[in-house]
């Protein structure tokens, strides 16, 4: 049963590809194409979907990451190559071995910003599919595992492989569990528009995100997610709503919180910081506000804790300072912080946390 419901996903969101027109797949799978193969590729963010806050004529950095049995082996094949050894800069020199230690340190990916594939500015990624497997089931970085709640373009690989395609199922089904005991604490609604709850889902990965903190990433990243591909949201997780037991049509064509005996299962990160059976629930059976903050307060120590520090100190090593602070301007700028100034001269200065976030 969960295969077949992960092999109607793919194929919901294969047609959708198809109905966002075959130019932008071309161009995605001319970019994978570029770099040695891995088991699956996926592009996601504003570079691959167009999301509210961006000009017409604007072209963000295209997000790719690229899913692989052997990081070493990766990486070498990789380094062969005179044009994409370039893209490591001076960690080349450590050798394929050492560069896939770097990369399981932190969140298991490891980054290379700031370069140019088929005509594009990329910035690509590479972890390992046993790494993404448990982040997808156990949310124990919630990193990648957040940026799979969201619609992605899966790129070149049909069907995925059978283990790693019932792991994306697998947390796309948690982040709507996830997203019920949120919205159970909400005010108390009649109905929920769709939209609602994607927003719900969207936000979980960025709890605890310190790029909001130092606003880096603007406050309204997650509504311009949700409006600029909701119809990806809705292929993604519309049947989901409409088979869950969690959520009933409401009369208006919204849909309202069902009623629980007991909280619904997440992955084992956030779930051992929950309480069991219906102790969280309210009289009315949803999910008690005290329910909902120590949901949150877990999710916030997950994406904020420390395995997402060495994730931005190795982007660092793995980017550069001068990459890093680039990017960090960049996301400055998008999230309204303007141009390098006298008030953000210190976040901008090389060594500064915020210069840290290329590869985040």
């Amino acid at each position: 049963m969960a295969r077949q419901h992960a092999t109607r996903t793919w194929e919901r969101m294969a047609r959708l590809e198809q109905a966002d027109g075959q130019e932008r797949q071309v161009e995605l799978e001319a970019v994978v194409a570029a770099l040695p193969s891995g088991q699956a590729a996926f592009a996601y963010g504003s570079g691959a979907f167009r999301q509210r806050g961006y000009a017409a004529d604007e072209q963000p950095m295209l997000d790719v990451v690229m899913v692989v049995d052997d990081a070493v082996a990766w990486h070498a094949e990789a380094l062969a190559d005179p044009q994409l050894a370039m893209h490591y800069g001076g960690v080349r020199a450590l050798g394929p071995r050492a560069l896939a230690a770097v990369q399981r340190w932190g969140m298991g990916v490891y980054y290379n910003p700031y370069v140019e594939l088929a005509g594009r500015k990329v910035k690509y990624g590479v972890v390992e599919a046993a790494a993404l497997v448990d982040d997808l089931t156990s949310w124990s970085h919630l990193y990648l595992a957040g940026r799979l709640h969201k619609p992605v373009a899966w790129i070149g690989v049909e069907p995925l492989p059978i283990e790693l395609t019932a792991a994306v199922d697998a947390n796309v089904d948690a982040a709507l569990r996830a997203s019920w005991i949120m919205l159970g604490a909400a005010p108390a609604s009649d109905s929920l528009p769709a939209t609602r709850i994607y927003e719900a889902i969207a936000s979980l990965s960025y709890m605890g995100d310190p790029r909001f903190a130092v606003g880096a990433e603007t406050p309204s990243k997650v509504p311009n997610i949700v409006a600029g591909n909701r119809d990806g949201f809705d292929a993604l997780y519309g049947p989901r709503l409409d088979a869950s037991p969690l959520f009933e049509r409401s009369a208006d064509g919204g849909w309202e919180l069902a009623p629980q005996r007991e909280l619904p299962r997440l992955p084992s990160a956030v779930a051992r910081a929950l309480p069991s059976g219906s102790a969280g629930l309210t009289p009315g059976g949803l999910a008690s506000p005290a329910t909902a903050a120590t949901l949150a307060s877990a999710i916030r120590g997950i994406v904020g804790g420390s395995a997402a520090k060495v994730q931005i100190a190795k982007g660092v090593v793995t980017a550069g300072v001068f990459g890093s602070i680039r990017y960090a301007l960049e996301k400055l700028a998008k999230g309204g912080g303007g141009e390098c100034n006298a008030t953000l001269g210190r976040l901008c200065s090389p060594g500064s946390s915020v210069a840290h976030f290329a590869t985040v």
